[in-house]
C-alpha cells in the first residue's frame, strides 16, 4: 500500500480541526500575523461591547469563534472567561466548565484564572460535588488579595466542607493532597481525629499526629494533637517519640532528695505530695499518679532525673526540687522543654523569672520584707529602723528593699551595717547600732547567725523590736536564742498557703501518718501539688501548654507576682517563749484582703497595749531554701 504524501496528511489534519464543534478540544497556538492580530483586536472590541450589553448569546458565539480563529491572542484568557460566563448564563454549564478548565491549562497565572477557580468552585457546590468544590477553593484562595472579603467566606465554607460534608476517606485524601495550604493544618488534624473517632488503630493515627507536629509546629491545633497522642500512649500503648513532646495527663513528677543530707526534708515533700494525690483520687475516682525520683540534693542528679520524668515518664508537670540550687538547674531544662515546673520550697528570688513555665508557690524574701515593713510601720508604729545584714549581694538587696518599703510608708532608716558571715563577736556592731537609737532592727540573717547575734543584742542592752525572715520560724532557734528573741516578728514559712488548706493538710496528715508530726515542707509540697491538680482539665485533653496557661491564670496576678490575699495573718511573733500567730484582731484594717501596702488605714494603737492571744500553728524545724 502506497503512503499518502506528507502535505496531504497535514491538509487532512487541518480540515479535521476546523470540523470540530466550537469550544471543543485544545487549539494549537499557530501564532498570529500582524493582519490577524489587527482583526483579532477588532473582534475583541465587539466581544467587549456585547459583554457590556449582556447579550449572552452573541458573547458565546463571538467568543467561541474568536478562540478558534485567534489562538494565542494576548487577551485570550479574558475571552475564555467572558465566553464561559455567557455559557453559564445561558444554562450551558458543561461548556462553561470546559472553557474555564482550558483557561487554567493554557493560562494558569493569568488574572482571570483566579475568577475561573472561584466559578468552578461555585459550580461544584451547586451540584453537591463537595470534594471538587473544596479542591477549587483551595486553589483559588492564595490568589485573592489580602483584603478581598471573599477570603473569610472561603475559609468558613472550607471549614463546613471539612467538618460536615466530606466523608473520612475524602477528608484524608484532601488533607494528604493539599499540605501547607489554606486547609493544611485543619484538614490534617480533622482527618486524624476522624480516624481515631471511627476506631482506626493507633498505628495509623499516631504517625499522622507525629507528622502534624513536624509539619505544623505553630498551628493552633498543636495542643489538641498532643492531647490525642497522649491518649493513644495512655490507652493503647502507642510509642510516641520524645520529640513529639507528649505528656500524660494522669502523671505528675516529683523531684526531691530521698537520700543524702536532705533526705528527711525530701521525705516530707514526698509525703505531702502523696496526700494531695490520694485526696484527689478518692474524691474523683481518677487514677492520678505521682512519679517520684531522687535528686540526692545534687544539681546534676536533679537534671538527670528531670529529663527522665519528661522523656520516659512523660509527666504533665514537675514539682520540686527542694533546694534553690537544684530547682534552678531543673527549671532551665523544664523551660527549654516546655514543661510546667512548680517550686514549692525554693526561696531564691529569681526562680520564677527563668521562664514562662516556671512557678513558685513558696514566698520569696522580697515578699517577706515588704510584709514586715508594713507590719512594723503601720501596725507596730515603729519609725526609726536599723538594718543589720550579712555581707554579700543578697543581704544588701534585702536590706535595700526593706529600707525602700519603710520610707514609702513613712519610716526612716537611721543606721545600716553589714557583718562578716564568719564573725562570732558582734559587740562592736551592737554598740554602734545602739548609738543611733533605732526602734526596730531588720536582720535578714539565717538561724545560725541569729543564734549568735540575738543574745549579744540583749547583753549590750539593745532591747528593740527584732524583725526577721521566715527562717526564724524555727523551734530549735527559739530554744537556743531564748528570751533574746522575745517579741520578734517574722513571716510564717508557709505564708502563701491559705488557712483552710493548712487545716485540710493537718487533717489528712494526722489520718495518714499517725505516728509522725506534720512538717512545713510536706505542707508546701501538698499545696504545690494541689495547684497543679486544680489546673488540670477534668474532661481530659490536657497538655503541658494548657496546664501552663492554667497555672499562670491561677498563681499569677496582673503584676506578674504571686497572687496573694490578706496580710498580717501571715506573720508570726515570739511571745512567752512560744511562736504564735500575729494578733491580727488588733489591726483589722491592715489584715483586710487586697489592701495595698501604701493604702492601708491608720493603725488603732500600738501592739504593746494588748497581749497576743491567738495561738500559732507551730514552728518550722528548718530554715529557708
Amino acid at each position: 500500500m502506497r503512503r499518502a504524501p506528507a502535505f496531504l496528511l497535514l491538509a487532512l489534519l487541518l480540515l479535521g480541526a476546523c470540523a470540530r464543534p466550537p469550544g471543543r478540544g485544545l487549539v494549537v497556538d499557530r501564532g498570529l500575523s500582524e493582519e490577524q492580530t489587527l482583526r483579532a483586536r477588532q473582534r475583541f472590541e465587539e466581544l467587549l461591547q456585547a459583554r457590556r450589553a449582556e447579550r449572552w448569546t452573541e458573547v458565546r458565539t463571538l467568543g467561541l469563534d474568536f478562540l478558534e480563529r485567534y489562538p494565542g491572542f494576548e487577551d485570550e484568557a479574558a475571552v475564555f472567561s467572558m465566553t464561559a460566563h455567557a455559557a453559564r448564563s445561558l444554562g450551558d454549564d458543561a461548556l462553561a466548565d470546559r472553557l474555564l478548565k482550558r483557561l487554567l491549562r493554557l493560562h494558569p497565572e493569568a488574572p482571570a484564572s483566579i475568577e475561573a477557580r472561584v466559578a468552578l468552585a461555585e459550580a461544584a457546590r451547586e451540584r453537591g460535588r463537595w470534594v471538587e468544590e473544596a479542591q477549587w477553593w483551595v486553589q483559588a484562595y492564595p490568589g485573592l488579595a489580602a483584603d478581598d472579603p471573599r477570603r473569610d467566606a472561603i475559609r468558613q465554607r472550607l471549614r463546613v466542607l471539612l467538618e460536615e460534608e466530606l466523608d473520612t476517606s475524602e477528608l484524608v485524601d484532601l488533607a494528604d493532597s493539599h499540605p501547607r495550604s489554606v486547609i493544611g493544618s485543619t484538614a490534617a488534624w480533622l482527618a486524624a481525629r476522624r480516624l481515631h473517632d471511627e476506631g482506626a488503630p493507633a498505628t495509623l493515627v499516631g504517625p499522622r499526629l507525629e507528622a502534624f507536629l513536624r509539619e505544623y509546629p505553630e498551628s493552633r491545633y498543636v495542643d489538641d494533637v498532643r492531647a490525642l497522642l497522649a491518649l493513644l500512649v495512655e490507652e493503647e500503648g502507642y510509642q510516641a517519640p520524645v520529640e513529639a513532646g507528649v505528656a500524660l495527663g494522669n502523671r505528675i513528677g516529683l523531684l526531691c532528695p530521698l537520700s543524702g543530707e536532705y533526705a528527711a526534708l525530701g521525705q516530707a515533700m514526698y509525703d505531702g505530695a502523696l496526700l494531695a494525690i490520694e485526696e484527689h483520687n478518692r474524691a474523683t475516682g481518677d487514677d492520678l499518679r505521682l512519679i517520684v525520683l531522687d535528686t540526692r540534693g545534687d544539681e546534676v542528679e536533679a537534671v538527670r532525673a528531670a529529663r527522665r520524668l519528661i522523656e520516659q515518664e512523660e509527666v504533665i508537670a514537675v514539682v520540686g526540687a527542694l533546694l534553690s540550687s537544684t530547682t534552678v538547674a531543673v527549671a532551665v531544662l523544664c523551660e527549654e522543654r516546655g514543661v510546667p515546673l512548680v517550686s514549692p520550697t525554693a526561696t531564691k528570688e529569681t526562680i520564677s523569672e527563668l521562664g514562662a513555665y516556671v512557678f513558685q508557690t513558696n514566698s520569696t524574701k522580697s515578699f517577706e520584707t515588704s510584709l514586715l515593713a508594713r507590719a512594723a510601720v503601720q501596725a507596730l508604729q515603729r519609725r526609726r529602723f536599723g538594718l543589720l545584714y550579712p555581707e554579700g549581694e543578697e543581704g544588701a538587696a534585702l536590706a535595700r528593699r526593706f529600707g525602700e518599703d519603710v520610707r514609702r510608708l513613712g519610716g526612716e532608716v537611721v543606721v545600716q551595717r553589714s557583718f562578716d558571715r564568719s564573725a562570732t563577736d558582734f559587740g562592736g556592731l551592737v554598740r554602734e547600732l545602739r548609738g543611733f537609737a533605732p526602734e526596730a532592727i531588720f536582720i535578714p540573717a539565717n538561724p545560725t547567725e541569729v543564734r549568735l547575734i540575738a543574745p549579744q543584742l540583749v547583753f549590750h542592752d539593745l532591747r528593740v523590736q527584732l524583725l526577721g525572715l521566715s527562717s526564724w520560724n524555727n523551734s530549735l532557734l527559739l530554744r537556743e536564742a531564748g528570751s533574746a528573741l522575745d517579741r520578734a516578728v517574722f513571716p510564717s514559712d508557709v505564708a502563701l498557703i491559705p488557712e483552710e488548706q493548712r487545716e485540710r493538710f493537718e487533717e489528712l496528715w494526722s489520718r495518714r501518718f499517725r505516728q509522725r508530726a506534720s512538717n512545713p515542707f510536706g505542707l508546701k509540697s501538698y499545696f504545690g501539688l494541689r495547684r497543679i491538680i486544680e489546673g488540670l482539665d477534668p474532661q481530659g485533653g490536657n497538655t503541658r501548654d494548657r496546664l501552663r496557661a492554667s497555672l499562670e491564670a491561677g498563681l499569677l496576678g496582673q503584676s506578674g507576682g504571686i497572687a496573694v490575699a490578706g496580710g498580717l495573718e501571715r506573720l508570726r511573733i515570739v511571745h512567752d517563749g512560744q511562736i504564735e500567730a500575729f494578733p491580727v484582731a488588733l489591726f483589722p484594717s491592715l489584715a483586710r484582703v487586697g489592701v495595698p501596702l501604701d493604702r492601708a488605714e491608720p493603725f488603732p494603737g500600738p501592739l504593746e497595749e494588748e497581749p497576743a492571744q491567738t495561738p500559732g500553728s507551730g514552728a518550722s524545724p528548718g530554715g529557708g531554701y
